[in-house]
């Protein structure tokens, strides 16, 4: 048995004030030393012994860069200079230890044995080792993704994320937008231009599957993401992601979580960073899953001071995983994540401001809290001849907390706002998805066909209440009320609810190396926005509606097509629908509703054209490249036609073409073993 595996990662460094703020970079040096029996995928003569050392040292790239200008250092961050002992000391250990034998990283092994098995898959043509590092399988347990364009970016192939650089993230995704902010309580994506990046609001992002916006329905926002370091990849699903998941067009994001291999020993991992700005990571994980009992928990703390004035964080994270497995056909597993965020918000400022005092901040009193628990039930059944049943039920709740207060004037005879606003938006939310597969054809032409099917019901409630607080009502401390403080001034209190069904099916066709897929799902999208207290309703009579609602059923329908020519070469071609729903700001908002007689806005629709190649014609080396065409119909505006009513108005359609392309190569794939597409390493038996 090899012995636990303990890898620490270090990063210090800081970064310029005399560059914009932007995420720290960081270079990658590893320091490996290897001494086993498998080298080139060729045994050695000794075969009884495996000694393995493996350390990861990760240098900021401010740390080996000179920059002119002025630096801002906390009380909790070091000048470059101060940072030379830190590596010079972790370098000299580093070298110690690689020339010192370690019993606790010498493990006696049995001999071992490469043998030469097939690859489970569902397909002939489908599970080739190279593909599967850049592109989903065809069939991903009851989901069927071929030619729907699906990307899949394996984290441990990357250099450690740090400090909320999404950019790095998703480099393996063209296309993909990313407007950065440093607190990592809200996020902004956006995709091929479509829609508005704020809080995410045009995309759909899910966590194995489950969606991990702040409501799905009526207030798609994304104000969480889970750590990296929890994640064993992402897949990154373009046309025809609709048909799997559900609202919003393309793209779909999946963040799949790291689970315990079955048979895996104990192990543990730990990671401890620090950098400028006070920024202090840690990242802790042990799991198991020898026997029918699988087990993993993970947690995590980052911090930072922030490169401007009150855009301090601090986030705590924590997953726990608990599996059974009676049989090797079923598994019965338990998931929770948690999360809790709490951090400044120093306002947007213009370029000429951050030229004259880049750490200046327009509103020093703003905060922002946001805490998240989910559970997640989920049991997995193969019935054998080509069936198979996945069946989860979940539940979130989220509160995000805002203190919100108007901009400083440091000119003004009287610069500090007379008020603070406190928001309260609370979210009770969850469903069931359950889905089935059948493998069929075996045996004539059609022989790698698939058949998915299933439902989806959800149902969600987010009571929103604001305060507005002074010094009479607060006391001279309104400014910075903590957390949780309310007052007799209610400008807003809204019950709000949402409900969601689907029904749906897809069929993959088989002919040799041609496929087909057709699609179609059916959604219906229910939303009621109930006001106690709003500005409309503050007059005598009321200018807006105390209730409202919106209900609409969505067919969506899709079709792909791809061949399979050459060595692990693929076309592709798809063409699908999409819808974003209606939210509860589509019909009631903080300040305006809809006005009484006007009509309840329709979705939105996309149709999303695909076509394009991909493969791995040699070994390392991979290519996707091809063209896009969306539709988006049905585009509407509020315009507003008083302080507290707005009409919804049709602006028309909007196009999005372009191309899209991949290119890559991993220079040490001739040499790497796991690359080896029809090789099992085991254990020899007796």
């Amino acid at each position: 048995m090899v012995e636990p595996q303990i890898v620490v990662l270090v990063v210090a460094g800081s970064s310029p004030v005399g560059h914009p703020p932007r995420s720290t970079k960081t270079w990658v040096a590893q320091l490996l030393s290897y001494r086993n029996d498998i080298v080139a995928g060729k045994m050695l003569q000794n075969r009884n012994v495996l000694l393995t050392q493996h350390f990861i040292f990760v240098i900021s790239r401010a740390m080996v860069r000179n920059h002119s200008g002025t630096w801002r250092s906390s009380a909790h961050s070091r000048s470059l200079s101060n940072y030379q002992w830190i590596v010079a000391f972790a370098t000299l250990t580093l070298l110690l230890v690689t020339r010192q034998p370690s019993k606790a990283q010498t493990a006696e092994a049995g001999q071992v044995t490469v043998t030469g098995e097939p690859v489970p898959t569902p397909t002939p043509h489908d599970n080739w080792r190279e593909m599967r590092q850049h592109i989903m399988p065809e069939v991903s347990g009851t989901e069927i993704t071929v030619t729907k364009k699906a990307t899949v970016i394996k984290l441990d192939q990357q250099p450690p994320i740090e400090n909320n650089d999404l950019q790095d993230l998703f480099l393996k995704a063209p296309g993909f937008q990313i407007t950065d902010q440093h607190t990592p309580g809200q996020f902004n994506f956006n995709y091929r231009g479509l829609g508005n990046p704020q809080e995410s609001e045009f995309t759909l992002v899910l966590r194995d599957g489950l969606p991990l916006m702040s409501d799905w329905i009526g207030f798609p926002t994304l104000y969480y993401l889970p750590l990296p370091q929890a994640i064993s990849e992402i897949q990154f699903i373009r046309g025809g992601s609709s048909l799997l998941y559900g609202p919003e067009p393309a793209p779909a994001m999946n963040f799949v979580t790291k689970h315990p291999e079955p048979g895996s020993p104990w192990n543990f991992y730990t990671e401890q960073i620090g950098g400028a700005y006070g920024y202090y990571s840690t990242f802790n994980a042990i799991q198991e899953a020898v026997g029918p009992l699988e087990f993993r928990l993970d947690g995590g703390y980052v911090r930072s001071d922030g490169q401007r004035d009150n855009s301090a964080y601090d986030l705590w994270q924590t997953d726990l995983y608990v599996g059974y497995r009676p049989d090797e056909r079923q598994l019965l597993a338990l998931d929770f994540y948690s999360s809790r965020f709490s951090g400044g918000d120093p306002g947007r400022i213009t370029y000429k401001q951050w030229v004259n005092d880049p750490n200046f901040s327009f509103t020093p009193f703003n905060h922002d809290w946001v805490d998240r628990y989910t559970t997640v039930l989920r049991y997995e059944r193969d019935f054998g001849d080509g069936w198979l049943l996945q069946a989860k039920g979940w539940f979130t709740h989220q509160e995000i907390d805002a203190r919100t207060v108007a901009n400083t004037n440091p000119a003004a005879p009287h610069p500090f706002p007379s008020s603070t606003l406190f928001s309260y938006e609370e979210f009770n939310n969850g469903g069931a998805d359950i889905r089935l597969r059948k493998l069929w054809g075996d045996g004539i032409i059609f022989k790698g066909s698939a058949l998915t099917f299933g439902g989806v019901v959800y149902h969600g409630d987010a009571p929103f209440q604001r305060y507005t607080l002074t010094d009479e009502t607060s006391g001279p401390d309104f400014l910075t009320a903590p957390r949780g403080t309310t007052s007799d001034l209610v400008p807003l209190d809204q019950s709000r609810t949402s409900n969601y069904q689907s029904i749906f099916f897809e069929d993959l066709i088989r002919i040799g190396k041609f496929h087909m897929v057709g699609s179609f799902r059916l959604d219906h999208e229910d939303v009621e926005v109930d006001s106690a207290a709003a500005p409309w309703l503050a007059t005598v009579p009321p200018t807006g509606p105390a209730s409202i609602s919106a209900d609409h059923w969505v067919p969506l329908w899709g079709f792909g097509m791809g061949n399979d020519f050459g060595n692990r070469n693929e076309t592709y071609f798809s063409a699908s629908s999409g819808w974003r729903p209606t939210r509860f700001f589509d019909i009631a908002g903080t300040s305006r509703t809809i006005a009484f007689g006007e009509s309840i806005p329709d979705p939105f629709h996309s149709l999303d054209f695909e076509l394009g190649v991909h493969g791995t014609p040699y070994k390392g080396f991979w290519y996707d490249v091809g063209l896009f065409w969306m539709l988006f119909d049905n585009r509407t505006e509020t315009q507003n036609i008083s302080n507290t009513d707005f009409i919804i108005l049709n602006t028309g359609s909007s196009r999005h073409r372009g191309l899209e392309g991949e290119l890559s190569y991993d220079f040490l794939a001739p040499s790497n073993i796991r690359q080896c597409p029809k090789c099992n390493l085991s254990p020899a038996k007796g």
